[in-house]
Order: structure tokens, then sequence, then C-alpha cells
């Protein structure tokens, strides 16, 4: 009997044990509501949805195109005619988005955006419809496809 009680306290050891390890290593509930309580704190806001290249936009949404060390993305786009398109440059250096052809920029000259410093970003709301090709100005071989019915 002896023995049998050995046995038995020996496994109940195991398994408070195995619960307190269990434990100790499950985060509690208040915990989690904290720590996503902070996460939603320090995440940033959502962007606001873009319409993919080459999709029409709707009316009120804003096209954004980033620019970065290498080029437009996207390179295609399409928008409605009066939406605003928006470049937002994020390299460490100016930018100048400048419709074709390179160097006079007549085909559009509503998308010549002008300089965009790194970092920043510059609107236009074009109205002539048409697929027009735009550059940048200080680097002609990043370029973009602009569509606007």
């Amino acid at each position: 009997m002896n023995r049998t009680a050995s046995i038995i306290v020996g496994l109940i050891l195991v398994v408070v044990i195995g619960v307190a390890v269990w434990l100790a290593t499950k985060p509690a509930a208040n915990e989690t509501s904290q720590q996503s309580t902070s996460e939603s704190q320090t995440t940033p806001p959502a962007a606001t949805p873009q319409p993919a290249a080459d999709q029409p936009a709707s009316e009120s949404t804003v096209v954004t195109v980033n620019y970065d060390n290498n080029g437009f993305n996207p390179t295609t786009i399409t928008i409605k005619s009066g939406q605003t398109l928006t470049f937002v440059n994020k390299t460490s250096s100016s930018i100048q988005p400048a419709s074709d052809p390179h160097p006079q920029h007549t085909e559009n000259p509503e998308l010549n955006v002008g300089n965009v410093s790194a970092g920043q970003s510059k609107s236009v709301t074009p109205k002539k419809t048409g697929t027009f090709g735009m550059h940048d100005h200080l680097n002609p071989s990043h370029t973009v496809a602009i569509t606007v019915e």
C-alpha cells in the first residue's frame, strides 16, 4: 500500500507541475487585452484603399502614385476626369513628375507636377481625357502611363 500511495503522489505532482507550467506560459486574459490595446495605439491607421493599376477609380477616391528608387509604382493608372492624382516621393531626393515628351512636357501640361521634395507629396486634378505618358524630369527613364477617362 505504501508503494501505491507513492505512485499516486508522484502522478499528482506531475499533473500539478504540468498545469503550473502551462499556466505560466499562457498569457492572462487581461494581458492579451492590454497587448491588443497597446498594439492598436501604436499601429498606424490603415491606408485608404487605392484602386489597382489599370482599374478605374471611383469619383471620391484619391489615386496615389508612389515614387521610390525604382521609379513610379504603379506604372499604369486609370482615373476619372476631375479626380485627384497624388504623387508621393519616397526617396531621399527631389523628383519632378512631368508629362511626355522629355524635356518639353507638352503632352498634357495638367500633369506637370513640378518639384516634389523628399518625403513629400503633390497632387494634380487632370480634366483632359486620354492616355498620357509621364516621367521624372530628373530621371526620364522612370515612367508612368496615366489614362484619364
